[in-house]
């Protein structure tokens, strides 16, 4: 069962993301500053997604760009929200980072970032969302 996390929590928290997309421009995102945030390269956003690296090549700008793909946008969201949920539990983008990097237990040992690339990002989210609403992990 996927972890529920409180809406003014949510919308409180998101300020955080802000750097990452224009709430102003209708789905435009600097997906290059998010990637680099959460330790992710374009390689890695395209395994994310299916897309060839290449396809990412305007996104790569650091400028708001607008994506057309419901598939694509919909995966930025995500780690958006992977994004505000690890900033908002570790306070400092190095400790996000370092979240993101090291293997941890809760995921046999695998890092957070290598589990988001190989399509599981679904149990990071919800791992994040369960440690900051005090739950356990599953």
């Amino acid at each position: 069962m996927a972890a529920v996390i409180d809406p003014q929590l949510f919308v409180k928290s998101i300020s955080v993301a802000s750097p990452f997309f224009d709430p102003d421009g209708g789905g435009r995102f600097k997906l290059r500053g998010l990637c680099e945030a959460l330790t992710l390269t374009r390689k890695d956003i395209a395994a994310i997604t299916g897309k060839q690296p290449q396809w990412f090549q305007d996104y790569w700008a650091d400028r708001f760009v607008r994506t057309t793909d419901s598939e694509v946008r919909e995966v930025i969201e995500q780690l958006l929200l992977i994004y505000v949920l690890v900033t908002n539990l570790c306070k400092e983008e190095a400790q996000s980072k370092l979240w993101l990097r090291l293997p941890n237990p809760a995921f046999e040992n695998r890092t957070p970032a290598n589990l988001i690339v190989t399509g599981e990002l679904p149990r990071v989210r919800d791992t994040l969302i369960d440690l900051m609403t005090g739950g356990v992990p599953a």
